[in-house]
């Protein structure tokens, strides 16, 4: 974070999304930047080099998408996002991202109980799984537990403005808390519901 943590708005900055991947050699990380105001995030920028694509969005203004070295005029060369459509888990394609921190919340069950209502499973890890889910290519994705404001702030912003829903392994649509679900708004509460061992 770029500020101090009492100020109205900061700045908050994950310059290596994916650190395994990068150090081992894989495209999948990004830079995130986030601009925060009165605890809200504002502004999402998402960019990830080695696979030539950037997201970016502004609350109230939409979401979009393009090629890296593209002008980022949303109104010209952006591609505008849009969630997901599917209302049921038996329709849904997921990614997961199961961690050792999943075993110590005791959640297991419940993660296998999910990941069999689904129709189709992957795990796309880091900030691409929500950028998925921001184009509509996924329903919903969960990510490990032990994140922090920069793993979690810029995707708030993205994944709203194109329709879905951003929150905690609890619900709770808070970007400083250690976990991050994004769905297309739909799925939700069900997505929500299996965690917390509802059903």
């Amino acid at each position: 974070m770029i500020g101090p943590t009492d100020a109205a708005r900061q700045w908050v900055i994950d310059p290596i999304d994916g650190t395994s991947n990068f150090v081992r050699g894989v495209s999948v990380w990004a830079t995130l930047i986030a601009l925060v105001e009165d605890g809200t995030p504002m502004l999402g920028v998402v960019s990830a080099p080695a696979l030539g694509r950037r997201w970016w969005a502004v609350r109230g203004g939409g979401a979009f998408c393009g090629k890296i070295g593209a002008s980022v005029d949303p109104l010209r060369d952006g591609i505008r996002l849009r969630v997901s459509d599917v209302a049921s888990l038996d329709a849904a394609s997921a990614s997961i991202t199961v961690t050792e921190s999943w075993h110590r919340a005791s959640k297991t069950t419940q993660l296998d109980s999910l990941q069999r209502d689904v129709k189709r499973l992957r795990n796309y890890g880091d900030f691409w799984q929500h950028m998925l889910v921001a184009e509509g290519a996924v329903d919903f994705a969960i990510d490990a537990i032990g994140l922090g404001p920069y793993d979690n702030a810029a995707i708030y912003p993205v994944v709203t403005e194109a329709g879905g829903q951003v929150s905690d392994r609890h619900g709770a649509p808070d970007y400083r808390s250690n976990s991050l679900i994004t769905s297309n708004g739909r799925l939700h509460s069900a997505v929500i519901g299996v965690l917390e061992g509802d059903r």
